[in-house]
């Protein structure tokens, strides 16, 4: 045994820190505040329906995500996904694949002037790519000096990035591609660009869920602080909940991950270098609100995700269509969209009632979906604070 492993947080993190500590001989602890794991890929089961809670997508590329499948015991629930995005053009749907780079040429998005400049950009973000990977982003810093935008009508055409990566960096970041590093738009072009995609069966919740048979998580269990001493980490924790009055407890282990948002985990520990803490603070969130609604009938949409650009939409960044991603998502003769709008209206809108956002959403969403006001038979909004 190679001691004790405590790990603060039951999302996708967390669960593949904890499984990986348990394959290297630790005994595992995972405390999670909230009553499900997977956090920001987790999934909900309704009336028949499988939704997915915010993450939507997942590429082949995703190795290391595969890997942990097949080692957790799942690899039978990797199932292909379609990959039909829709952008909407003068009113007009225009639909390409992401695994089929050809679409890029052949499609009314572009003109053929910025076609011929399309090939060039994509070649250089496949440079960058040799030069880092997902979990290091930083080995490709000397890129990192402009945003998207800017990068793309330096390097290319103006519309190639009002037409296409706009749009599909709103739906990936819920923020703009005038405003996010043109290294996201690498990481975006790489990650999913030519590339098939894949989820779940189940939901994309299968995968953390299937982690967690293999360690002890408790769930609705609270930390509030871990701090290291010469022995090892000590984490303190309190039962979560609006009725619960549990002491606090403390948790002796060797080593400790803390896997959650930034802000929170400069809240849990102190002694973070000065230098990592202000990092942590510099990171930037952006709040999501996932309205998800579940449809008596399907839309006649094809596409399973509708990439709105901020031209098209100012306000509205995506919409999935999860029937069509997989054939469990809903019940047959049924429907599912999942809503996201921009961050910056999450964040004006976070305190409305769901009643209102839901209103807002579907009369919004009734341009790109005609008829869906009169297919919603039932609403969910869930809020993500990062």
């Amino acid at each position: 045994m190679a001691g004790k492993a405590i790990v603060v947080g039951a999302g996708i993190a967390g669960m593949a820190a904890a499984f990986r500590l348990k394959q290297s001989g630790y005994e595992v602890t995972v405390f999670e505040s909230s009553r499900r794991v997977g956090g920001r890929m987790s999934t909900e089961r309704r009336d028949g329906h499988v939704m997915d809670l915010a993450a939507t997508a997942t590429s082949h590329k995703y190795g290391a995500m595969l890997a942990l499948a097949r080692d957790a015991g799942i690899a039978d629930k990797i199932v292909p996904s379609s990959d039909m995005v829709g952008i909407p053009l003068r009113g007009e749907m225009q639909r390409i694949r992401s695994s089929k780079m050809i679409d890029l040429a052949t499609t009314k998005l572009l003109p053929f002037s910025a076609k011929l400049k399309a090939a060039p950009l994509v070649m250089d973000a496949r440079k960058v790519a040799k030069k880092s990977k997902w979990y290091d982003l930083g080995a490709a810093g000397e890129v990192d000096v402009e945003t998207a935008a800017e990068w793309v009508a330096r390097r290319g055409h103006p519309e190639i990035d009002k037409a296409v990566f706009n749009a599909l960096m709103r739906g990936a970041y819920l923020a703009s591609s005038t405003t996010m590093s043109v290294l996201d738009l690498h990481f975006l072009i790489n990650g999913f660009f030519g590339s098939d995609l894949f989820t779940f069966a189940g939901g994309l919740g299968t995968l953390p869920e299937a982690l967690a048979t293999h360690v002890d998580t408790r769930l609705g269990v609270k930390v509030t602080g871990v701090e290291e001493d010469g022995a090892g980490v000590r984490v303190s924790v309190v039962e979560s909940g609006p009725e619960c009055d549990a002491p606090e407890e403390t948790h002796n282990a060797d080593v400790c991950v803390i896997a959650v948002p930034a802000p929170l985990m400069t809240e849990l520990y102190p002694q973070l270098p000065a230098e990592h803490r202000t990092i942590a603070a510099n990171a930037d969130y952006v709040p999501l609100m996932t309205i998800k609604l579940l449809l008596d009938r399907r839309p006649d949409e094809k596409a399973m995700f509708l990439a709105l650009p901020e031209r098209e939409s100012p306000e509205l960044g995506a919409l999935f269509l999860e029937h069509v991603k997989y054939k469990d998502r809903s019940p047959e003769g049924k429907g599912q969209v999942g809503c996201f709008w921009d961050g910056r209206w999450n964040a004006a809108e976070w305190d409305n009632d769901d009643d209102v956002i839901v209103d807002k959403t579907i009369g919004t969403a009734e341009e790109y979906l005609p008829g869906l006001e009169n297919m919603v038979e039932a609403s969910q909004v869930i809020r993500w604070r990062h």
